[in-house]
């Protein structure tokens, strides 16, 4: 079939979701997102790489659906949001762009954040401007930490985010609560991850 790639240091995967929105009437999708570290070109291609992130690599895939399934969980992009200058901002104003932070707390029972080597200080600025603005207390995982950092991380992250909301016995998010992944830095984005009746993007088995 058809193959759709799309590129970006911190956005492909994203990208690629968006562009998987725009045709969901065709699905099923495979979501697909996936890097391999080189030596010579990974620090020449990979801003992390080059500010000294340790060599990383991997990815994530998920089935995109289209109509509900039974017990798998939904997908949403909530926001994608690039700019020239990203020091020119406040650190919330981007997030406010792609999230807004009204009924936070009350919505999501778990967020995982990636922020990103190349422009971590600028990324944790902006994490705790959110965290202030919309009061956000619960649990919070720098996934980023555990994945390394490779330009589709947040593929990996959502897989896991899936797979938490699709395991009955898990305990880390509440069954009604919904999985908020962000990343922020240079590019910010937002993705939801949830109940099928709640969200309207895909559904990720």
């Amino acid at each position: 079939g058809a193959n759709l790639t799309t590129t970006c240091p911190w956005g492909a995967f994203e990208q690629a979701l968006l562009s998987a929105r725009l045709l969901q009437e065709e699905g099923p999708f495979l979501l697909l997102g996936a890097d391999e570290f080189h030596p010579a070109l990974s620090p020449l291609l990979d801003p992390d790489r080059a500010a000294g992130a340790p060599p990383a690599d991997g990815g994530g895939a998920l089935r995109l659906d289209p109509r509900p399934r039974p017990g798998a969980p939904g997908l949403r992009l909530l926001g994608l949001d690039y700019a020239a200058d990203p020091e020119a901002e406040a650190p919330l104003a981007r997030l406010e762009r792609v999230l807004a932070t009204a009924n936070t707390a009350r919505r999501y029972g778990l967020v995982l954040a990636g922020l990103p080597r190349a422009c971590r200080s600028l990324a944790e600025a902006q994490l705790a401007a959110w965290r202030e603005a919309a009061g956000y207390q619960g649990p919070l995982i720098d996934y980023r930490r555990l994945t390394g950092d490779f330009a589709t991380a947040s593929a990996l992250a959502t897989v896991w985010a899936a797979a938490l909301k699709a395991d009955p016995q898990q305990a880390l998010c509440p069954p009604e609560d919904r999985i908020l992944i962000l990343n922020l830095g240079t590019v910010v984005s937002a993705l939801e991850v949830g109940p099928v009746t709640d969200t309207a993007a895909g559904k990720a088995p």
